[in-house]
């Protein structure tokens, strides 16, 4: 599915709606799939237990899914640098799934905070556009990504995260999803 070139075409489309023209060719055939394959590998990643040793699924109950998505989401960015350093990937290739990292997080409408995915998305969204990955350009209506300031943000992002898993405040994550959503 993640190659399909029916649903590769759709997100291109959403992307360059949505972004400004500089940033049109940035999403690759594929980014898509190099986020969400790292994506997977991210929850084998970071924590399992809290400090205390709960498990982070009970500690965090119905919220787990909100943090450990987020958590996977943001590693599997975090990652892409070291990909490169390591010649992995090429610079084409991370701009490709910054680009990809950048249409995920598109929301069309706020979720309910039930919905997992879509609620981590607009958390993103909002931390990007308040850390000044993403900009909104009132001119064209449409938004622009600064690559600069991605991995700077990305592991601020990721070390919060991280740093409420290993805590397992159920408190503290409620209070975070509801501030950033």
């Amino acid at each position: 599915i993640l190659m399909n070139p029916a649903l590769l075409a759709i997100g291109q489309r959403r992307f360059r709606a949505a972004l400004s023209d500089a940033h049109a060719n940035d999403l690759g055939d594929r980014g898509n799939f190099n986020r969400t394959v790292f994506h997977e590998v991210g929850h084998y990643l970071g924590p399992k237990r809290t400090d205390d040793d709960r498990p982070i699924p009970e500690a965090l109950g119905n919220l787990n899914n909100h943090i450990e998505e987020l958590k996977a989401d943001l590693l599997s960015l975090w990652l892409m640098p070291r990909l490169v350093e390591h010649g992995i990937i090429d610079e084409e290739q991370l701009r490709s799934v910054y680009a990809s990292g950048i249409l995920r997080v598109l929301v069309p409408i706020e979720p309910g905070r039930d919905e997992a995915y879509r609620t981590m998305q607009l958390m993103q969204q909002n931390v990007f556009l308040a850390q000044g990955l993403l900009s909104f350009d009132r001119e064209n209506g449409r938004l622009s990504i600064d690559y600069d300031r991605y991995p700077q943000v990305i592991e601020a992002f990721l070390t919060e995260v991280l740093e409420l898993q290993r805590r397992g405040d159920r408190a503290a994550v409620e209070a975070y999803v509801e501030r950033l959503a």
